[in-house]
């Protein structure tokens, strides 16, 4: 019986998704950095931008931390159930926000079941998902907890939903479930 159980055990503890974490920090392969008191390995689970993490072999369904910092360039997210949580996430407009996880790229969503939360989109940083189509749709995106500053999201592009706790910042609206620049 003992030995059944310490199986089962072996197959629960297996079945958790893994934990990432993108930090400016995360620079020398092997050192161990540290992020809400949890500690990632440079180069295994720990990266210091968007880039070097989506080199490496992604498992789906898992959570990716992404520490404050301004991080620029183009993302392409193509695994699916990946939930990014920036250093707001859960944090809305109405509260005292700490030091932003901010974007300056586009972030395209080439998966289903992806969450952007608590992110700042600013310098022309915006998302979009352009991947879905009606014959295949994608689905469960959540963007949420997020600051958009600027005219961050081009008009007529596939934005996937705006869930609630978003800020939208200047000349920018939301509609009907769609982000707009509004002249």
């Amino acid at each position: 019986l003992s030995v059944i159980f310490l199986i089962l055990i072996c197959v629960v503890a297996n079945v958790r998704a893994a934990e990432y974490l993108i930090s400016p920090q995360a620079t020398t392969a092997g050192e161990i950095v540290k992020y809400k008191e949890v500690g990632y390995t440079v180069g295994v689970n720990a990266f210091a931008d968007f880039a070097s993490f989506l080199a490496t072999e992604i498992e789906a369904n898992s959570t990716v931390y992404v520490a404050d910092g301004k991080y620029a360039g183009n993302i392409t997210i193509s695994t699916d159930g990946l939930k990014f949580f920036g250093n707001n996430a859960f944090r809305d407009w109405t509260v005292t926000r700490s030091e932003e996880s901010i974007i300056t790229g586009t972030i395209y969503i080439k998966a289903s079941n992806i969450t952007i939360n608590g992110f700042k989109f600013t310098e022309g940083g915006r998302i979009e998902s352009t991947a879905g189509t009606n014959a295949s749709p994608l689905s469960g995106i959540k963007v949420l907890y997020n600051y958009f500053a600027e005219s961050t999201v081009k008009r007529g592009t596939s934005t996937p939903l705006v869930e609630i706790g978003n800020v939208v910042a200047n000349a920018d609206a939301v509609r009907n479930g769609q982000i707009y620049e509004v002249p």
